[in-house]
C-alpha cells in the first residue's frame, strides 16, 4: 500500500505582518490583471477598501484570498488558499500598465519564487514582461535529468565525549527517484551507542509515495505535490562519479552516494 510521506503534507506559511499606508494611495491599484505563472495563466481582481487592498487571486483550479497594502508606489501582500492552508507572499512595484510582483511560495521550508508580471486588462502591455528574477522557475513534471535516476544514500555520523561519558551515532536516509517522475522511500537506519548502551532501528522502505513527483530544470530538484500541484526548490544539484551533492537555497549542503 502506498503511504504518503508525511514531510511532503506539510506546508509551511509565512508570518507576514502587514504596515497599512496611513496615506491615501497614491496609484490606484484597483482593477483586474493577467500574467503567466510556472507557465500557467493566473488571475488577479482588485478593489480598496479605504487603505487597505482586497481581491482575489486565482489559476485554473484554485482561488486565493488577497489583502494587500501600497506604501508610495510598492505594494506588499499575501493570497491565502484556506482550503488547502497554502499562502504566498506578494511584493514589488506598480506600474502604470500593470504590477511588477515576486511571488513566493514556503513549502516543506523551502522558499520558491517567481517575477510575474501582472498586465493591467486594457492596458497597451498584454504580453508579460521579460523576467527581472533570477531563481529558477518551476518545472515541468516532463523534465527529469536522467542522471538523476537512482537509489541515493545520505549518511550522517555523530560522536561526543570520551571514555564513560563517550556517545555516537549514524544515520541513513535514502531516497529513489525513478525515472517516470515518481519518488520511493529508500528506507533508513540509525545506530547509536555508547559507553554501556547500544541502539539500532531502521525502515525497510521500498513503497512508492503517495502523491509526490520529482523533476529538475535549471540544475535545481523539484518536488511536487500532485493533489495540489504546488512545487518546491529542493535546491541546485551536482552529480559526479555516483555521488549526488545538493546546495538548499539556504547554502546547506547534502551529499548523497549512489547505491
Amino acid at each position: 500500500m502506498n503511504r504518503p510521506l508525511p514531510i511532503l503534507r506539510v506546508l509551511t506559511g509565512l508570518a507576514l505582518s502587514f504596515s497599512f499606508a496611513t496615506t491615501a494611495l497614491a496609484t490606484t491599484v484597483a482593477g483586474r490583471y493577467q500574467g503567466m505563472l510556472s507557465g500557467e495563466p493566473v488571475a488577479l481582481q482588485l478593489r480598496e477598501e479605504g487603505h487597505r487592498v482586497i481581491g482575489v487571486l486565482s489559476d485554473s483550479t484554485y482561488s486565493y484570498e488577497v489583502e494587500a497594502s501600497v506604501a508610495g508606489q510598492h505594494l506588499t501582500g499575501r493570497a491565502v488558499q484556506a482550503e488547502l492552508g497554502l499562502m504566498v507572499t506578494l511584493d514589488g512595484p506598480i506600474r502604470a500598465d500593470g504590477l511588477d510582483l515576486n511571488v513566493s511560495l514556503t513549502l516543506l521550508g523551502e522558499t520558491a519564487s517567481e517575477r510575474v508580471w501582472f498586465a493591467r486588462s486594457g492596458s497597451q502591455s498584454a504580453a508579460p514582461r521579460e523576467q527581472t528574477q533570477q531563481a529558477p522557475r518551476a518545472a515541468s513534471s516532463g523534465q527529469r535529468d536522467p542522471a538523476m535516476v537512482g537509489h541515493w544514500v545520505h549518511e550522517e555520523l555523530y560522536n561526543s565525549g570520551s571514555g564513560a561519558d563517550f556517545m555516537g551515532s549514524s544515520s541513513t536516509q535514502s531516497m529513489v527517484l525513478l525515472a517516470d517522475g515518481r519518488i520511493a522511500n529508500g528506507g533508513s537506519a540509525v545506530h547509536m551507542g555508547g559507553s554501556n548502551y547500544s541502539g539500532y532501528s531502521s525502515d525497510a522502505g521500498g513503497e512508492i509515495v503517495a502523491g509526490a513527483s520529482w523533476s529538475t530544470r535549471d540544475q535545481h530538484l523539484w518536488v511536487s505535490e500532485d493533489a495540489s500541484g504546488q512545487q518546491v526548490d529542493l535546491g541546485r544539484y551536482y552529480v559526479e562519479n555516483g555521488r549526488l551533492l545538493l546546495t538548499g537555497n539556504n547554502g546547506k549542503k547534502l551529499l548523497f552516494t549512489r547505491r
